[in-house]
Formats: C-alpha cells, structure tokens, sequence
C-alpha cells in the first residue's frame, strides 16, 4: 500500500507522525498569540535550522493543528501559519486561555502581509531575547488590538504594535512602528509628527519608548532625520531590521549600548509601564500559560 504523497500547504491523513510535546504546544502557544508567523519566525524561536522547523510544521499540519498559507503565488517564499481550531481546542484542554481564547487569526491580503509578517518580526526579536534570559515579553498587542483604543482613536493614530517588555524587575511599555520603505517622506514626517504630539500631549506618557523600525540602514537614516525634526528626542528610537536582536538583547529600552550604524538612541526615558488595552474580552496580558 502507498503512501499518500504530501502535498505542500495540505494536510496529509497518512502521515505517521506523533506530536504533542512540549515544544509543540509552545509552538502553538506562540501561533495563537502572534496570529500569523512565517516558517523563518517560528525556526527562530524553535528551532536549530529549517529543515527541523519545515518537519515539525508539517507534522503539525498533517495533525489539523496548524494551517499553511503560501505569500501569494510566490512559490519561493515561506509558508506562512495561523492556528487550526483543532489547535486552539488542544491548546483549551491545556489550561492556556484562563481568561478565554483568543479571536481566530485571519490571514491578512496580500499587500498587508508583508507588512503583519514585519511586524512579526519585532516580535519574534522580544520572545527570542527572553529565551535567552535577558528580559520578558509581559505583553505584545498587534495593530488589530488597538484600533479602538480611545487614546489612539482621539489622536487618529493607530500603532503597528505595544509591548509590555520586563528586565531586573521593572517593566516599561512601548509603541512600535514598522516601515517597509513604502511610505513617502511627507507621510512618514506626518506621522512621526503625531506621534510628537501624542506625546507632548500625555497620552504617550505612559509608554516609556517608541520604536520605530525600519527595512534597510538606508531608510533608518532617513527616519532618524525625520523623527529628530519632528522633535520625538529621547522617546524614539530608530533601527534597522537587522539591529533589532541587538537591540532588544540588551535589555531595550531599560538600557542599551548600540552597536555602530544598527540603531540609534538618545536617552532612556522610563516610565513604569501603565498600558492596558481596551478590548474584546482580552484585558489581561494575552500571555498563553503564564
């Protein structure tokens, strides 16, 4: 009798494999707090190279605990995950949700995934430093989370992403932005410029930080021109992708040295963190089995 051949982004019924172990269950935890993460992302955070990631996803798959999204008709590019309900209802008989679950993730379009899965990646940067032990993710709340947040709504400002990051006892909060170079400099200068006034006008007091990332040294440049004219002073920072372990690896924003031409800073700024989201049943930190 032949085995059913796998096909790519399908569950296979066939597969002989066993899951559930801890690390599945952390992968899980992880897929239902983040909502969507490429297979780079997870292997990160999992994994010790992508072929082991590319496996475990697919045992995950072929069990119906995960679904597989393709970036579009690029072949080439990483599978993208959301959590299967069958893995939000593991996940329930686990205890993970004491507060309830979670909405179920929607795959963004296309010309928005690209810029979620940016997103993503602050994240994955916060979650990897606590693996290492140098500070905790408390909490992390994407765009979608904040849209009705009165203070953003007053302001007409939504960020991509806040976090609750926690180091030597203290914890500060922080708002996130992410740029993929798509923006035009008037809209950039714009925006930065509410969030100056978001600021100087106390709502933004209560973040110790805002975090600006950008995809390219290139483009942080650019918006670390842009954030000092717009007078955000020791409250920004401006980083490359590519800075952001660094970054977040010594402990931002509790205290950093940057290395050269990574990231750029101009003070601390702390303020003990105070934010908590409004929203739709999920006021406690969304935090699975903490």
């Amino acid at each position: 009798m032949t085995r059913a051949r796998a096909i790519r982004g399908k569950p296979n019924p066939a597969a002989m494999s066993v899951v559930g172990s801890e690390r599945d269950l952390a992968v899980l935890e992880t897929l239902a707090w983040a909502g969507i993460l490429r297979t780079g992302q997870i292997e990160t955070l999992f994994f010790k190279t992508r072929r082991r990631a590319q496996r475990r996803m697919r045992a995950l798959l072929d069990h119906g605990l995960v679904r597989s999204h393709r970036q579009g008709e690029a072949l080439h590019r990483e599978d993208v995950f959301t959590l299967a309900p069958k893995g939000m209802a593991l996940l329930e008989t686990k205890g993970a949700f004491p507060d309830g679950p979670p909405k179920p993730a929607r795959l963004p379009r296309i010309s928005k995934l690209a810029h979620a899965l940016a997103i993503r990646d602050v994240f994955v940067a916060f979650l990897a430093a606590e693996h290492t032990g140098s500070s905790r993710l408390v909490d992390f709340r994407f765009e979608e989370d904040l849209a009705r947040e009165p203070a953003f709504r007053a302001a007409r400002l939504v960020p991509d992403a806040v976090g609750v990051v926690e180091a030597d006892g203290r914890s500060s909060s922080f708002a996130v932005e992410v740029d993929l170079g798509t923006e035009t400099s008037t809209t950039l200068r714009g925006k930065l410029e509410a969030w100056a006034r978001f600021h100087v006008g106390g709502a933004g007091q209560r973040f110790a930080a805002l975090l600006v990332v950008a995809d390219a040294d290139s483009r942080a440049r650019l918006l670390w021109r842009l954030a000092s004219e717009a007078q955000l002073g020791t409250w920004a920072t401006v980083v490359p992708v590519a800075g952001l372990p660094a970054l977040v690896g010594c402990r931002w924003p509790h205290t950093c040295a940057v290395p050269p031409r990574r990231a750029e800073r101009r003070g601390n700024g702390l303020d003990e963190a105070d934010f908590k989201p409004a929203g739709d049943g999920r006021t406690a930190a969304f935090r699975p089995l903490s």
